[in-house]
């Protein structure tokens, strides 16, 4: 950052501070896109990101205390769920379920409060900016653009949409990666959307050297060495379909297309995908042998070698 009052630098705000696969490629697509603006992401919580390959992020709180001399050129929200994710929902991932479940029993004017503090505003979207957020001691004004943007469940009579309503008119510039958000946006709000490829199409022409470097750290492992698929799944799809279904049919694939097999989390927050679930489903194929490939846990969090591996 810098100070007088210049700004000189992009604040990308999302759900950057856990581990999701997507939002933490959208995040680094968008560095790329805006070079050589610096790009400061802001997110709920303060985290060091680097084993994922992201860096340090920023809490909202920790970056409006510190940015009065050196306001953003302007705001970029960017996440598929932008949109629609909750506050609630938003700790509820970040958090661990007993601290989850501590919140939910606070009563809603200590919720409020709560908000206020992560946030600086109460409203339930607690990725897009509001009027009370950007009427802080920041000089100047400051453009809010929102960009790949998801919202095919928008409900103008769920709990957000006053909230919605109200950021999205403040918005310089709002894109969505579909037709049915673009479409919802226009019907409830009446703002101009415009409807653009989601940005993370682009990682492949962007992200070269990240790919490269990752294709170097895995291409010795004896997985990488055959054709292989990929196999990612949540932790409720796992739980619903079964250790044993999903493991016979992984098998009864790679055997008759004569393929290894790599076991890849998307995102180990809490209900994203759970690691221990992928141990299981190696343990139950190799129960019976596979014809003659092998079983892999992608344990790397890195979203490059993700990306490679993909």
């Amino acid at each position: 950052m810098t100070s007088n009052n210049q700004p000189q630098y992009i604040a990308a705000l999302g759900a950057y501070e856990r581990d999701n696969f997507g939002d933490a490629l959208l995040f680094k697509v968008t560095e790329k896109l805006l070079h050589p603006w610096p790009v400061v992401p802001l997110t709920l919580f303060s985290q060091d990101m680097h084993a994922e390959g992201v860096g340090d992020v920023l809490s909202l709180s920790a970056w409006l205390d510190s940015c009065a001399d050196a306001a953003p050129a302007a705001i970029l929200c960017v996440g598929g769920e932008v949109l629609t994710c909750e506050l609630k929902n938003a700790l509820s991932v970040d958090w661990p379920d007993e601290m989850s479940t501590l919140y939910a029993q606070l009563p809603p004017e200590k919720r409020t409060e709560l908000a206020e503090h992560i946030c600086w505003h109460s409203h339930t979207l607690p990725y897009i900016p509001n009027e009370r957020m950007l009427r802080r001691d920041l000089p100047g004004k400051i453009r809010v653009a929102i960009n790949s943007a998801g919202g095919t469940t928008l409900d103008s009579q769920s709990s957000t949409f006053r909230g919605l309503r109200e950021s999205l008119r403040l918005a310089d510039f709002v894109s969505v990666r579909d037709q049915t958000t673009q479409s919802r946006i226009r019907d409830m709000v009446g703002s101009r959307v415009e409807l653009y490829p989601d940005i993370v199409t682009l990682v492949s022409a962007l992200c070269r050297d990240e790919i490269d470097a990752a294709r170097t750290r895995i291409r010795h492992r004896q997985d990488a060495q055959r054709p292989y698929i990929v196999f990612q799944a949540n932790a409720d799809f796992v739980t619903r379909n079964g250790i044993d279904r999903i493991a016979n049919e992984l098998r009864a694939i790679a055997n008759r297309h004569d393929l290894n097999v790599v076991l890849q989390a998307a995102g180990t927050a809490p209900r994203h995908d759970r690691p221990e679930q992928l141990i299981e489903i190696k343990r139950a194929m190799s129960q019976d042998g596979m014809a003659s490939g092998i079983v892999h846990v992608q344990e790397s969090r890195n979203i490059w070698d993700q990306v490679q591996i993909s």
